[in-house]
Formats: C-alpha cells, structure tokens, sequence
C-alpha cells in the first residue's frame, strides 16, 4: 500500500495505491495519522484500492467518522466502493 499526500489550497489530497489490507495497514496509517493532525479539509482517492480487508474498512469508516473533518472519498475502486457502502460487520 502507498498512500501519497499533496496540499492545495488548504486542502489535503490523499491518493490510495495498492492493497488496503491488514499487512499493510502500519504505513497507511500513519500516513493518515499524520495528515489528521495536520489538516481538517480532506480529499481522499481510492481509485487505486485493488484489495481491501476488514482492517482497511474500519481505516475508511475511522476517517469518515474523525470528528469535524471535512473528508470526501473520490473516484472509489470497485472493492472500495463496495466497502464504504457495506456494514463492517459484512467484512468479518
């Protein structure tokens, strides 16, 4: 998994590329961990999500759901499209 970082205006562009999944999760992470504290308006591109496990759901729905964020999900992969609108639960 790469998770690559730009900043425009503000705005803190995210790009998702590879396997979302649990070995793999240690680096998005913190990619993530680190742009939460440094910005609130987010654009997030999963258009490069080939995988994705119950671990790479809950990252997803844990950003949705931190606080006042503004985060937009954009041009979703088919297996990301699918996780954001599914139950957690359904990814067990």
């Amino acid at each position: 998994m790469c998770v690559t970082m730009d900043e425009r205006l503000g705005i803190c562009y995210l790009y998702f590329k590879g396997d979302l999944t649990a070995p793999t999760m240690a680096e998005a992470e913190r990619t993530v961990i680190d742009a939460l504290r440094r910005y609130d308006a987010f654009e997030v591109d999963l258009s490069g999500v080939g995988v994705i496990d119950q671990s790479g759901v809950r990252l997803l729905r844990w950003m949705k759901n931190n606080g006042s964020r503004t985060i937009r999900f954009v041009n979703p992969s088919p297996v990301a499209l699918l996780a954001l609108e599914s139950k957690i639960d359904d990814w067990s």
